[in-house]
């Protein structure tokens, strides 16, 4: 029963550091989003080679949100 009761909650713990870190990245996402928003709108001046590497890393972003999400489900 102990057995049990302990890996119930690891599996918990890490569900809870799974979504902490999904949830940081949504605001990384959020940040870059707003960038480009200020460099499409002409706020914000910024070099094709600036947009196109903020467009990676945010491409990169989604790719580590993607691989936690299926971890979670794993």
């Amino acid at each position: 029963m102990f057995h049990s009761f302990f890996i119930y909650k690891i599996f918990i713990t890490m569900g809870m550091m799974y979504k902490q870190q999904v949830l940081n990245m949504t605001e990384v996402m959020k940040g870059k989003l707003r960038i480009i928003e200020g460099a499409a709108t002409g706020a914000m001046q910024l070099s094709h080679a600036e947009i196109l590497q903020i467009i990676k890393d945010t491409q990169k972003v989604n790719e580590r949100i993607a691989e936690l999400i299926n971890i979670e489900k794993e």
